[in-house]
This record gives structure tokens, C-alpha cells and sequence, in this order.
């Protein structure tokens, strides 16, 4: 109660000069907190409010205060913030502690307890041996484990408490990160081991990233050159990280580990693709040490620029922004720029940065609360809209996978702006793309202020970022399994008219997210990762609130049937999580399921054509026929094509990653080349035999992945999409004594 929420807090806490967070007021921070508190914890998320300070108070003062504080509170917070908190208000004195602090304090001490005690009756049970392995991952007081030494630990337990399965681990492990209480990820390069400490990792980064008044003594002395070139660009040398946690020697000992993590998190990013691997180590760069301002006369008139993408959130843009920059870097590979006027020097600013993409130049940053995307060329070389629209969707797809965490679905709104210049603060041209796209003219008025309104073609604004969908083959060449055939709505497919009633898109929190089939009485097959994120706990409970399925979407702008459209029951009916399949149940609701498929073929011979069908890009059914499939054998053609797609990638990206290593994993990953992409895992592989459509295989993704994740474009030749046999998923289903039962439902017929 001694601040005023009006007052900056840098003026009393760390020396922030150069940040963006300078300026920023207690209001501000109260702001950010109360935003923080709605995007990751949820609207039902209880909330306290404890304001210090308050001896020698009067009752009037602090209402007073608390009147202030709420004033803070955006009118669109107000409702749901007063729900949460639900009277838990209080003012205590920490100088002195009076009895009225003490009664205070003895108060939030009760709310705690009687809030833990309800909550916990709506927690699920976890099994025993969980909690004793918690008990010992703890109990150690480790920072850091590799997975040997977690399986070392669980041997310690009577047998009846072990885990029994690296399945179970896998689930035990991805259940404590979901929580927050560790670090875990079964990426390749992070499984091997887990941040127990999550505190000590946060600590970690907070020393990479403190001001000059909390830096160590080499920073200062030895070293001063290479932290203040840090604290301005943002470019971390690893001596300099290396000097910056020389008084905490566990950080020294899990550096691989802390900053494997943290690029994982986008909280920094490797630099050496870029030529800034020295004498001195790795060099990272941490985008929120930035403190270099953009050139202004960076878009002078030699430009060629299309509309300007934008990203509007109702907070946390600039953190968005930051881990964005750090996953152009890192996840999609894209070049750096450099200023021309100092050779080396990277375009990564405070609040921009500019890469090379495609032969086009690229301008990212953030403005207010809008992350806002241009591409740009030359003069008198223009802006192609395929490799903008190319660019608006990678950046579209790594928003969406930065802010996953939120809990708000209305993560962030979609618009175009008509300015010609990025970054320009008093551009009020937003307008939505989805209204752009009602309006049937031509051209219509811009939402420009009054007297800069002017008129745009809808075409040229919106064209830039149409993703243009592949509608023809892939081209003719002699690699194995080569797709020789193109897309063509389902619905037009005769021989197919008794499957696509068993085929539908599989919503997620309101967006197409997969496809999926009827089988047996009740049921749905898909492929797990399509829902694994509302997955939750060891009983594997779906968010049931979450999910549905619409059958026979035939026409992209179709209009809803109910009677379509199905919910899913909560319990998660059969999950195999290296086959990649979900049977989830259908709700029952009063009208009749579709027909299940009941005919299965018993084998996937190479070369033989498939049809698949489903939903790719979330929109109406499509089928592509003419897809041959193929197995890697030792030695054969494509086991050949397989290792030279493996060089390509182990020479062309970071750390030597081999994009195709998965294809030779088990189980046996059937493969072929179709022109279906983000929307169609899940979908069936349909043989004929016997003049009959017989369901052979499961759809389940694509290598290299960040072509279908990110949208990167990568050459149609290097590009293998893959399934699996569901012959195969019946003998791994066979071999347990609780799926067989199932397993014999579902799979009704087998034709060879």
C-alpha cells in the first residue's frame, strides 16, 4: 500500500533501461498478472488478493485502495475475476504484525485449507505407485534426472508399486509436466531426461537475462564487452553463460540439459546455423535481451510489399512474439537477415525481425497487441502470392502452436490491414479476415480512420495470404511409390458411396483436427495424437466437452445437420501410443449411428493402390485414389530412397536431424505419397477386393514433419506420408486379454 499504481517499478527494482518493460507501471503489472492468471490458469481458477503494507491503515484507506485496484481491473475481466475471487480480500500489515494482521493472516490460512478440501474431492485418482515415485523423486532433492536413473529409482519399489511399463513411465512422466511439478519431453533430444526442480530451472534463465546490478563479478570485470553486446543484441556467448551462473555450480553440470529445455520453450534459440559458432562456443540468441530499435526507413518506396497479416491478442503479444521469433530461428530454419550497413549484423530487433525466406524478405513485429507479418521484394521484382500465402501459414500454424497453453479457445483474432507500412502505431485499418471474406464485391471501403479511408480490392488485399491448395499431382519422377493421381471430392466417387457415410471430421476445441471412421457397435477409430491433448490422467479421461464428429461433410460451405454430428462419451474405449490409434465412443443421443466399416483387408502388398478418404486442410471430404503403397525391406529401392532422403536431411538442418529416422522405427509404418496434408490422419485406407471396399490401413502423418506441422515448403519428392496396417493394430490388440474382446468387434470380416 506504499506504491501508487501509477508509479514505474523499474524506478525501485532492477535497472531495466533499454527494455520494453521500462515504463511499465504497477498497473501495468497488476494487468498483466490478472491476464495471466485467465489465460493458464482459466476463469475458474481461485484467486486471492492480499495487499501488504496496511499498518497504521485505516479501514477508509483501504477500501480506498482496494477501490483504486479495481479501477486497474479491464472492464472485460471484471465479472469473472469477481466470481474467482469470491471475497477473498485482504489487507495485512507485515511491519508490524497487529492483531488485526494476525487475524487476517489466520483467515487466508483457512481459505487455503477449506479451498484445498473441496478442490480435492474433484481430482482424480492416481495409481499408488505414482505417489511413491513422486515421494523419491523428491526426497532426493535433485535438479536434474536422466531416465536410467528414474527406472533405477522405480527398482527400489516392492514389484506390486513398480512401474511396469516404459508406456506407464512415459504416461507418469507426461502427467507431472502437465501439472507443472517437472520438465519432461519425449522429443528426441530431451527424453532421456527430466528438470525435477522447476523453481531452480526458472531461476536459471532469470540469471541469464538479470540486469547489470545482479550480474557476477567476470560479467563485470573480464567479460564486460561481451555482457553489455548481450544486454543490447540479445546474442548470449556461452562463456558469458558460463560466467553468469559460475556461482551456481549445479547449472554448469546440467547446461546441455537447462538449454535444451529452453529452446524447447522458445525462451532462446541456437545461433550457429548462422556462422555465430566461435572460439567462444555456441552463441544463442535470447529474443527478450533485445534492446536494438527497428530502422524506420527499413520500408522505403524500392519495396514491393504485400497487405500486412496480423495477430491480435487481448494479452501477452509481445511473449508471443518473442517465442515466435525463436521458432523461425530454430523450428523452421529460416534465415536472419543482415544489416547491409554493418556486415554481421543480424536483423533481430526489440521489436522486429527481419529473415530471408524463399528469395522474398520477411518483416516480423509486434505492435501494441498485434504480432504483424509482411513480405517484401525489390522492385522491380514483385511479392508472389504463393510463397506469401506459404508464410502467412507457417506463422499462423506456429501462433497457434505457441499458444496452446492458453486456456481462453479465443486465442487471438485474424486480420489484414491495408497501411502500406509495418508497425505504424496509429494503424486502425484492422479488419477480421473472416469479414473480409463475406463481402462479395470487388472492392470495398477500408477501416482506415475517417480521413485516411480509401478503397481496396479484395483480391490483392486478402490473395496475399490464400493458402493455394495442391490440386495436381505430384510431378512425374523415379522415386518409389511416386503419386501419379490428383484429389477429387468424394462425393463423386461412386465405388466409394458406402464408406464416406462412415468417414467424419473430428472437431477440437471448436477446429477441425483429424478424421475419423465408424467401427464396431459404438465406436470411432483415429489416430491418438489427434486428441491426446484433451486426454487427461492415468485413466486416460477425454474432455469429452471438447471433441465431436460431423459425418457426410460433402461441400466446403455445407450446412450444419444435427443430425450429423455426434459427441464422444468422457472414457478414452482403446489407445496405442506407438501405432498412433484412439477408439473413443460415440454419445448416445436419440438418433442412429452411422454404418460402421465391417470389412478389413488382411494385408497392404507394395504397389498396390489405395483410396484414401477423409478431410484434409478441416474441410470438405475428399478422396485420393491411385495412392501405392510401399514397406522398407533391407536393401530395397526404398529402403535406398529412405537413407538418401536421411542424408539430405542430416546435412541440411541443424544438429544433424534425420526428419526420416521415424520411418524405420517400429511398428512397421506402411508408406506411400498422396497430395492430402494437415486434416487427413485418421483417415482409412480403402482396398478393393472382391469388388468390395475393405479398410487396409490408418493415415497418421507425414516426415519431414515441419512440412505438415509448420507448413515449410519442402520439395514433393522429399516428402513421405505414411500409415499403418490395421492388420497390424489387430495382432497388437490380440495380445492383450482386455482388448481382444474389442478387437474382435471392431474387426469384423478379413479379405485377402
Amino acid at each position: 500500500m506504499t506504491k501508487k499504481f501509477s508509479d514505474p517499478v523499474s524506478k525501485d527494482k532492477d535497472n531495466q533501461e533499454g527494455s520494453i518493460f521500462s515504463m511499465w507501471t504497477y498497473r501495468d503489472y497488476l494487468k498483466f498478472w490478472i491476464t495471466s492468471i485467465k489465460t493458464f490458469g482459466g476463469k475458474k481458477a481461485p484467486v486471492f488478493v492480499i495487499v501488504t503494507h496496511a499498518e497504521n491503515k485505516s479501514t477508509n484507506e483501504i477500501e480506498k485502495f482496494f477501490t483504486e485496484l479495481w479501477d486497474t481491473v479491464p472492464a472485460e475481466e471484471t465479472d469473472w475475476l469477481s466470481d474467482s475471487l469470491n471475497d477473498r480480500e485482504y489487507a495485512v500489515g507485515l511491519l508490524e504484525l497487529n492483531d488485526n494482521s494476525k487475524q487476517m493472516l489466520n483467515s487466508i490460512k483457512e481459505s487455503i485449507v477449506e479451498l484445498f478440501k473441496n478442490e480435492i474431492n474433484t481430482k482424480m485418482e492416481l495409481p499408488s505407485s505414482w505417489a511413491l515415485m513422486e515421494q523419491l523423486l523428491y526426497d532426493g532433492d535433485w535438479k536434474v534426472l536422466s531416465l536410467a536413473d528414474i527406472w533405477r529409482l522405480n527398482s527400489s519399489l516392492p514389484h506390486e508399486y513398480k512401474i511396469k511399463s516404459n508406456g506407464e513411465m512415459s504416461d507418469f512422466l507426461k502427467c507431472f509436466n502437465d501439472n507443472g511439478l517437472i520438465l519432461y519431453c519425449e522429443e528426441k533430444n530431451l527424453r532421456e531426461h527430466a528438470i525435477l526442480d522447476i523453481q531452480w530451472f526458472a531461476n536459471a534463465f532469470s540469471k541469464i537475462i538479470a540486469d547489470e546490478n545482479h550480474i557476477t563479478k567476470d560479467c563485470r570485470r573480464s567479460l564486460r564487452r561481451e555482457w553489455k553486446s548481450f544486454n543490447k543484441t540479445g546474442e548470449l556467448k556461452e562463456k558469458v553463460v558460463d560466467a553468469l551462473w559460475k556461482d551456481e555450480p549445479s547449472y554448469l553440470k546440467h547446461k546441455s540439459e537447462i538449454m535444451s529445455y529452453m529452446e524447447k520453450l522458445q525462451m532462446l534459440v541456437p545461433l550457429e546455423s548462422f556462422g555465430a559458432l566461435s572460439e567462444g562456443g555456441m552463441t544463442w540468441y535470447v529474443p527478450c535481451m533485445n534492446k536494438k530499435q527497428f530502422k524506420a526507413d527499413f520500408c522505403e518506396e524500392k519495396w514491393d510489399r504485400s497487405s500486412i497479416l496480423c495477430f491480435r491478442f487481448t494479452s501477452f503479444a509481445i511473449f508471443e512474439f518473442y517465442r515466435l521469433v525463436a521458432y523461425c530461428i530454430g523450428v523452421l530454419s529460416w534465415k536472419v537477415s543482415t544489416d547491409g550497413d554493418n556486415e554481421g549484423n543480424l536483423c533481430l530487433y526489440q521489436t522486429a525481425a527481419v529473415f530471408d525466406c524463399k528469395e522474398h524478405t520477411v518483416a516480423i513485429g509486434i505492435c501494441n497487441d498485434e504480432i504483424q507479418l509482411q513480405v517484401l521484394r525489390i522492385k522491380p521484382l514483385t511479392v508472389e502470392k504463393e510463397v506469401s500465402s506459404k508464410i502467412g501459414h507457417s506463422i499462423e500454424n506456429a501462433v497457434e502452436i505457441l499458444t496452446k497453453t492458453f486456456t481462453d479457445t479465443k486465442k487471438f483474432q485474424k486480420g489484414i490491414k491495408c497501411q502500406k507500412n509495418i508497425f505504424y502505431e496509429n494503424d486502425t485499418s484492422f479488419t477480421l479476415v473472416s469479414e473480409l471474406s463475406k463481402i462479395k464485391t470487388e472492392k470495398t471501403q477500408c477501416a482506415c480512420r475517417l480521413q485516411e479511408k480509401h478503397i481496396i480490392t479484395l483480391q490483392k488485399t486478402l490473395g496475399f495470404w490464400e493458402k493455394k491448395r495442391e490440386g495436381s499431382p505430384r510431378k512425374s519422377c523415379t522415386y518409389p511409390f511416386s503419386k501419379r493421381a490428383s484429389q477429387k471430392d468424394a462425393l463423386t466417387s461412386h465405388l466409394k458411396a458406402e464408406v464416406i457415410r462412415s468417414v467424419g471430421l473430428i472437431y477440437v476445441d471448436g477446429h477441425p483436427a483429424g478424421t475419423g471412421f465408424r467401427v464396431g457397435e459404438k465406436y470411432i477409430m483415429t489416430c491418438l495424437h489427434i486428441i491426446e491433448r484433451i486426454v487427461q490422467g492415468p485413466l486416460d479421461f477425454i474432455r469429452c466437452e471438447r471433441v465431436y464428429i460431423q459425418f457426410e461433410r460433402m461441400v466446403h460451405l455445407q450446412n450444419t445437420d444435427q443430425s450429423k454430428i455426434f459427441l464422444i462419451e468422457p472414457t478414452l474405449v482403446y489407445k496405442h501410443q506407438e501405432f498412433d490409434v484412439a477408439v473413443l465412443e460415440l454419445k448416445k443421443q436419440g438418433i442412429q449411428f452411422p454404418q460402421p466399416l465391417t470389412l478389413f483387408s488382411a494385408n497392404c502388398l507394395p504397389s498396390e493402390e489405395v483410396h484414401l478418404i477423409g478431410h484434409p486442410g478441416g474441410v470438405q471430404m475428399k478422396e485420393d485414389s491411385e495412392v501405392y503403397l510401399s514397406v522398407i525391406e533391407p536393401n530395397n529401392d526404398v529402403d535406398k530412397y529412405i537413407k538418401e532422403l536421411s542424408e539430405w536431411s542430416m546435412e541440411k538442418f541443424m544438429n544433424n536431424v534425420d526428419y526420416y529416422s521415424r520411418l524405420r522405427e517400429l511398428p512397421r509404418k506402411i508408406l506411400f505419397h498422396t497430395t492430402f496434408d494437415q486434416g487427413s490422419s485418421g483417415s482409412p485406407g480403402i482396398l478393393i477386393r472382391n469388388h468390395k471396399p475393405c479398410v487396409a490401413l490408418i493415415v497418421a502423418g507425414g516426415v519431414p514433419s515441419f512440412y505438415y506441422e509448420d507448413g515449410v515448403y519442402v520439395e514433393p519428392e522429399k516428402r513421405v506420408e505414411f500409415g499403418y496396417a490395421l492388420r497390424d493394430v489387430f495382432d497388437e490388440m490380440q495380445t492383450n486379454e482386455i482388448n481382444k474382446k474389442l478387437s474382435s468387434e471392431i474387426f469384423k470380416e478379413w479379405i485377402s
